[in-house]
């Protein structure tokens, strides 16, 4: 993406839009400095589209996090789904009997 932006022609005009970059200013500056353009750096603290973080495992969606609120329940949910999941299956009668034959 670096070379994306150093050979686009100048009259090409850039917006660049990320809830993501740490180092934002030293970006625009590079991206200044590159084009020999002026830029115009904007930020705010609030988020139009809040954010959300789950957890997909087993075939369950458990949300972890919705806006700046955890969900601990969902966490213990999925945790007590992995526990059952490694416990050892109880035998069946037919399971007692082959087991038996073996030794």
């Amino acid at each position: 993406w670096e070379e994306v932006i150093i050979m686009l022609p100048s009259h090409i005009k850039l917006i660049f839009l990320s809830a993501t970059t740490p180092n934002a200013k030293d970006f625009s500056e590079w991206i200044g400095r590159t084009k020999n353009k002026k830029v115009f750096l904007m930020g705010t603290k609030e988020r139009p589209v809040p954010l959300q973080h789950f957890l997909y495992h087993e075939q369950e969606m458990y949300t972890l996090m919705s806006g700046n609120k955890f969900n601990e329940k969902a966490i213990a949910a999925a945790t007590d789904h992995e526990k059952k999941k490694n416990m050892p299956k109880p035998k069946t009668a037919e399971n007692a009997k082959f087991a038996a034959q073996r030794q």
